[in-house]
């Protein structure tokens, strides 16, 4: 009996096929979210899914076994395939605790605007101490590929953002380019768009990987034990406020129905994008206990009162402020 990991066995498993539409209400039903993108802005592949039967084994912290039999649905990932569904709560491996009590607390954010006001502005912030560097792969070939069309409501949308990150310096045109990506339109809920650049089409293959872990789920929950008070910062437009080196531009050059742009800024949706981000906040912010960081939000911990909470979100934006130039999010914090 082949084992998934200690105190869990496959009893049996049954490869399943589906057509398209049958696959998404499967991906959907199970996963219940919306979603169609990881993170970083890759698109969600389903390879396909199997029914499993799966059981605990006595001995690895419970008295008997638990057996279901649940469907398990298969995300082709680029260091390998992810499994996904409903089992792990199914077994009681994963529960939430209905112990604990959550208060949302507002702090007195115009004091924190008037003591930092830079990094409270509504314009785009921009990390000064560094300059983010694509390394490819020694092999790696120029992929340029044509601008996708575009419905006419998408493209009026399409082109005020283009102007907002001419505006703010996140793009600029150019006239020609070896590497260009054509871009994927996506609307959000409040009826605005957020404009990805589609680097699956070749810049991501060529690219070489950076080995910076992100937190787990394991690293989170050991963090936040013990702690009774936590407040927020959310970094607005995140990954745009570290500026990319000259010689990277060219490799995140998009071409739209208006000409190529290339990002004078790191752009959601390079594979490297999430660990670069992550080293340089966690980089930043590094001598402040009680910090968890992962991507844009930044996380403060605390065993006392909201006098100390407050006290150290200011410890946060003062770094911040001091060092990077970076802004913070209001409306998230």
């Amino acid at each position: 009996m082949p084992r998934t990991q200690p105190g869990l066995s496959v009893q049996k498993a049954c490869l399943s096929k589906a057509d398209p539409d049958q696959m998404n209400s499967i991906v959907f039903s199970t996963l219940c979210s919306e979603n169609e993108a990881f993170p970083d802005g890759r698109p969600i592949e389903v390879k396909g899914f199997f029914i499993a039967t799966l059981a605990t084994i006595p001995g690895s912290g419970k008295k008997k076994s638990t057996r279901v039999e649940d469907r398990i649905v298969v995300f082709a990932t680029e260091t390998g395939d992810l499994l996904g569904g409903n089992v792990p709560y199914a077994l009681d491996l994963l529960s939430t605790s209905p112990s604990v009590e959550l208060a949302q607390v507002n702090l007195n954010t115009e004091g924190l605007k008037s003591k930092f006001p830079k990094l409270f502005e509504t314009s785009l912030g921009l990390c000064t101490k560094t300059e983010v560097e694509l390394l490819l792969k020694p092999d790696a070939s120029p992929v340029c590929l044509p601008a996708r069309p575009l419905v006419m409501p998408v493209r009026e949308l399409v082109d005020q953002e283009l102007d907002r990150l001419v505006n703010n310096g996140t793009l600029c045109r150019v006239d020609s380019s070896d590497w260009a990506a054509p871009i994927v339109v996506v609307r959000k809920a409040n009826g605005q768009i957020r404009m990805c650049a589609d680097y699956s089409t070749g810049l991501n293959e060529a690219l070489q990987d950076v080995d910076y872990p992100l937190p787990n789920m394991e690293e989170i929950m050991a963090k936040f034990s013990g702690n009774t008070v936590f407040t927020q910062l959310d970094l607005a437009d995140a990954y745009l406020q570290l500026p990319l080196c000259t010689a990277s531009r060219v490799l995140t050059t998009i071409n739209t129905h208006r000409g190529l742009f290339q990002y004078h800024r790191l752009v959601f949706g390079l594979k490297t994008a999430p660990a670069i981000f992550q080293r340089t906040i966690e980089q930043t912010l590094a001598g402040l206990d009680g910090v968890l960081v992962y991507l844009d939000d930044i996380v403060r911990e605390f065993q006392g009162n909201l006098k100390k909470a407050r006290d150290g979100r200011e410890d946060g934006d003062r770094k911040i402020a001091r060092t990077h130039r970076q802004t913070s999010n209001m409306r998230k914090s």
